[in-house]
């Protein structure tokens, strides 16, 4: 089953920017409720349309600059 990816700043710009495909990024914070609420739903639209977009996670609180993209 396909997972959303976590990305850093390292992999950003390969795993992102230079996707063929569209990507969805979620830019997330462990102690954020909002944030916790949307990964199982993330999560289900990954399963159903991971031949067509990208999905992505990043933690702001580890990688912080990509938050300035």
């Amino acid at each position: 089953m396909a997972r959303v990816t976590e990305v850093s700043t390292p992999t950003f710009s390969e795993q992102v920017l230079g996707s063929p495909v569209p990507v969805v990024v979620d830019v997330y914070a462990n102690w954020c409720g909002p944030c916790r609420a949307l990964a199982p739903l993330l999560e289900t639209y990954v399963g159903l349309y991971s031949s067509e977009v990208r999905f992505v996670k990043v933690d702001v609180d580890s990688s912080p600059e990509i938050a300035e993209y």
